[in-house]
């Protein structure tokens, strides 16, 4: 027996010896590598195989580190394994413009001056929001409510004004800069001003002259802007808009101004200004405003004076000649128009005519007293004659008429009534006038020269 199992185990030998390799999948039981120098369970190449089974691996050494490993999810199909999921871990690939920046487990979020990032972990998500910084950025908030661009002054003087924004300090002069200044003390001539210490810079009109005593007043807020090219490029600061010159005018202005406390403004010599300036004056109350009666009250820059001339008699006018010039008003009885002729190019002065010397046919209505031989008496223009009869009219005239004038004859009857009326001589068409007491009878006629023409049939007993 000891015999035969000697032979077998010889003859297992033998077959043991005869074996070169060893499959681990069929053959072994929990293979542990921990003690092994190195392991490489994954291909490597340069390029990724153009063909692969569900379940490969390949590691692309030629990739960004952490993107470097890819899994066969189908047939010939391979997709890169590198990242994570809620867990934490894993790799991201970062593209600016599609273009790849680098993949790498973290990504860093720096934000830059005016910007703020929130950024927290849901436990499934990262979230990431950003938020501008209103001490960088001007928001719509701080626009409307003027803090951020404001100024405010505690100089104490009217020709060096110290001044600090309502909301962030300046850090610089920036050409075209614009700012809303409240100065705290009303101006005086050609005032500087230093703006959160940044230095002391000149002040000038929008049109660059040198600012004036008034230009400015106290707690009334003006835009202002930086030039840098201004003061032979020292660089200063002009007004946005035109100076205004408010409350009592001083001799910087080029006259003086007395307020006499009865609501009266005097102002005494002359006003001087220079570029773009507007004037304007409020009066309220029951204020009266008197002006010379005498001399020259403006002079524009073509040398063109404006001459205020006595308007003293009710009816008097001011026409351009071309220093106002005065037209006296009408004094007469006669109606007059005013009138004027030109050349077409040059225009003539302006002056008093009669209606009718002007070719302007005027009303004028006459009531003739009765009589047996009433005269009627043409006026200018249409004239319209009224007359009552108490008796019989045996025969009438008329003169004064000239060609082209129009009359109209009302002849009334009395209450007695059955009166008859003879027309004077010359006119064609006449009527016979109506005889019912209390009527009135109504005809038009048209003078030629010679006769008076009927333009109409008459009306009887209106």
């Amino acid at each position: 027996m000891v015999q035969k199992l000697g032979v077998v185990l010889a003859a297992g030998a033998v077959v043991l010896c005869g074996q070169t390799q060893v499959d681990l999948r069929t053959q072994s039981k929990t293979v542990d590598f921990t003690q092994a120098p190195e392991t490489r369970p994954l291909k490597t190449g340069t390029v990724i195989p153009a063909t692969c089974a569900v379940g490969d691996l390949y590691f692309l050494t030629t990739a960004v580190a952490g993107a470097n490993v890819y899994g066969c999810v189908a047939v010939n199909t391979w997709s890169l394994q590198s990242g994570g999921g809620g867990g934490g871990g894993g790799s991201v690939t970062v593209d600016n413009g599609s273009t790849v920046v680098g993949s790498r487990g973290t990504i860093n979020f720096i934000a830059g001056t005016g910007i703020m990032d929130l950024i927290s972990d849901t436990g499934t998500q990262i979230n990431v929001q950003q938020n501008v910084d209103p001490t960088y950025v001007l928001i719509r908030s701080q626009e409307q409510s003027g803090v951020d661009l404001s100024l405010s002054c505690t100089s104490g003087s009217s020709s060096a004004y110290l001044c600090s924004p309502n909301g962030n300090v300046l850090t610089a002069y920036t050409d075209q800069q614009r700012l809303a200044w409240k100065p705290d003390v009303s101006c005086a001539a050609a005032p500087t001003i230093n703006v959160s210490t940044l230095g002391v810079k000149q002040m000038y009109r929008s049109d660059g002259t040198a600012i004036q005593a008034g230009d400015c007043t106290a707690g009334a807020q003006v835009g202002i802007w930086y030039d840098a090219t201004a003061n032979s490029g020292a660089g200063g600061f002009k007004l946005t808009q035109s100076a205004s010159i408010a409350g009592v005018l001083g001799s910087a202005n080029g006259g003086t101004g007395v307020n006499n406390g009865s609501n009266t403004l005097t102002l005494g010599g002359n006003l001087t200004t220079a570029g773009a300036f507007a004037s304007t004056f409020t009066f309220t109350g029951a204020t009266g405003v008197t002006f010379p009666t005498s001399g020259t009250l403006m002079t524009t820059g073509t040398s063109v004076a404006l001459a205020q001339t006595p308007l003293t008699t009710l009816g008097d006018m001011l026409y351009a000649a071309p220093a106002l010039t005065r037209l006296a008003g009408n004094t007469t009885a006669t109606l007059n128009v005013l009138t004027q002729t030109g050349t077409g190019a040059v225009s003539a002065a302006p002056v008093w005519q009669s209606a009718s010397a002007a070719g302007i046919a005027p009303f004028t209505f006459k009531p003739v007293t009765f009589s047996a031989t009433p005269a009627f008496a043409f006026g200018s223009g249409t004239t319209t004659f009224e007359i009552t009869l108490t008796g019989n009219v045996t025969s009438s005239t008329v003169s004064g008429a000239g060609a082209g004038q129009s009359s109209t004859f009302i002849i009334c009857q009395d209450a007695t009534g059955s009166r008859t009326f003879a027309w004077p001589a010359g006119f064609k068409g006449s009527m016979t006038i109506g005889t019912t007491a209390s009527k009135c009878n109504v005809q038009t006629f048209a003078y030629d020269g010679i006769s008076y023409y009927a333009t109409a049939a008459g009306l009887t007993n209106q």
